[in-house]
């Protein structure tokens, strides 16, 4: 199951909840709802995110918890208000090195993953007050760059 192309019709939308609708696949029309702030697609079976939900300029949080995802687009520093990730419960391996660049990042969720590291880039990111990284399966390998000890 996926989103209807008409949803880039909806030129107002702020929030868009979509939890818990076994969604498989966002398109790209995604792109195009250009006044979205909130977009929560947590507990769905996606695998990947469409590199045109960077285009999202206005977005300041995105919730993907619980889904299937694997990698995040590596475009995602261009989501310029962002303020909140939550990337917990997927199967990713590594993080974008542009996450550097979400200078209004307050909070990253990223717990449960299969993260090997995390990008130096991070430390770039002078609003975070929230960085969650707990439970990834490969924790030793976790810390290796300098950032966190462990």
């Amino acid at each position: 199951m996926g989103l209807p192309k008409s949803i880039s019709g909806l030129k107002k939308l702020e929030s868009l909840y979509l939890q818990n609708n076994s969604i498989t696949e966002i398109t790209g029309e995604i792109g195009r709802v250009m006044n979205l702030k909130t977009l929560d697609l947590s507990f769905n079976e996606l695998r990947r995110l469409p590199g045109s939900i960077c285009n999202l300029q206005q977005l300041e949080t995105l919730n993907l918890y619980v889904n299937k995802l694997e990698e995040l687009p590596g475009l995602i520093g261009q989501l310029g208000k962002l303020k909140e990730l939550n990337a917990s419960y997927n199967q990713l391996t590594s993080l974008p090195d542009s996450m550097g660049e979400l200078q209004q990042l307050d909070s990253l969720y990223a717990r449960a993953n299969n993260l090997t590291s995390i990008p130096v880039s991070l430390k770039n990111l002078s609003n975070l007050k929230k960085l969650v990284l707990d439970k990834s399966s490969k924790r030793e390998r976790l810390y290796s760059n300098g950032i966190i000890y462990y």
